[in-house]
This record gives structure tokens, C-alpha cells and sequence, in this order.
């Protein structure tokens, strides 16, 4: 089975009909798509001219059968900062 996870950037070039993106879309049997990424659309579909069908259409992606949210919990969280390379400097308080 042909799976896969796809990010914000995934997904809006899904939507402007990238060729690229859609034939990869096209040949999984799976994708998967975090609740961070559901977080970082509906803040960029907030008080646009097309807030009511951005949430629509993406209400309607994610009834696909092939699309499945993924939580991200706390575990998930720690597993990201292990293996998440850091791209900042490192301050007292940590990274930035």
C-alpha cells in the first residue's frame, strides 16, 4: 500500500492543480494529513474572500476515504524534537 503524509504546502498545491501533486495524489492508497496542518489552513482560510469554500472543499477532502487525520499528541511531539535537526541558534531559552 502506497502511503503518504502531506503538509500545508501539499495541500495548497493540490488545490492550485499542481500536475506534480495531483498525480502523486492520485496514486496512494493512503494520506495522511496531522492536526497541525488542519490548524495552519483554517488560520489561512480566516477572513479571506473564500473562507466558507476553502472550509468546504477541504471538509470535502477530508470525507476522501483515503484521507485520514492524524493526532498529534504529546508523544508525537517529543518524537519530532528528536529527530527535528535544529535549524536556530540555541539561546538560554532555548532555540531563536
Amino acid at each position: 500500500m502506497r502511503r503518504i503524509i502531506i503538509d500545508t504546502n501539499v495541500y495548497v498545491a493540490f488545490k492550485r492543480n499542481v500536475p506534480d501533486v495531483i498525480e502523486v495524489l492520485r496514486r496512494v492508497e493512503y494520506i495522511g494529513m496531522n492536526a497541525v496542518v488542519l490548524g495552519e489552513l483554517h488560520s489561512g482560510f480566516k477572513g479571506g474572500q473564500k473562507e466558507a469554500l476553502n472550509i468546504k472543499e477541504l471538509e470535502e477532502f477530508l470525507d476522501t476515504p483515503r484521507v485520514n487525520v492524524i493526532p498529534f499528541d504529546e508523544l508525537t511531539a517529543e518524537f519530532y524534537a528528536h529527530v527535528y535537526p535544529p535549524t536556530q541558534k540555541t539561546t538560554a531559552y532555548g532555540r531563536g
